[in-house]
């Protein structure tokens, strides 16, 4: 009994640490968050950079075409595990998490935005299996990032 007691324990703090985003420890999380904003930073000096050279050289910034992508595009995103209790009850639903990008593309926290709670933990999981490539700035440099994804979990009849 006590035993089977502190398998429940285990699991729940497992659970509880995947969903949330805890993968990193808080001061982990709080220098790579200093250096993603930092980043983020020289990411907007190098995107006016570039729009202003287009305006000296075109005499306006250039379109942007939506359906290209350039820098932190999905390399991989693993479908989520269908959780078994949700499966029973036929629920669908729809899990938004944000994630942080590292140099490499790989994720290194994931944290829930918005999701029913039966669902989750397995949009985290996935979420972390996730990978990108690398977003790269004007002066060459490769630099982590931000990005929200969605899953969706859906019934055979949705």
């Amino acid at each position: 009994m006590i035993y089977r007691f502190f398998q429940l324990c285990l699991l729940i703090s497992i659970s509880f640490c995947l969903a949330y985003g805890q993968r990193m420890s808080d001061k982990e999380a709080e220098s790579f968050r200093i250096a993603l904003e930092e980043d983020e930073k020289l990411a907007l000096k190098c995107e006016l950079q570039i729009r202003n050279e287009q305006i000296k050289e075109f005499g306006k910034p250039r379109p942007k075409v939506s359906h290209l992508c350039t820098n932190g595009c999905p390399v991989k995103i693993p479908k989520p595990a269908y959780p078994a209790i949700a499966r029973q009850r036929k629920k669908s639903a729809s899990v938004t998490v944000s994630l942080w990008v590292d140099t490499t593309g790989k994720v290194v926290r994931a944290t829930v935005v918005n999701g029913p709670k039966a669902f989750r933990l397995a949009a985290v999981e996935a979420a972390y299996g996730s990978s990108f490539t690398p977003t790269v700035i004007c002066n060459g440099n490769k630099v982590r990032f931000r990005k929200t994804i969605r899953f969706d979990f859906r019934t055979q009849s949705d």
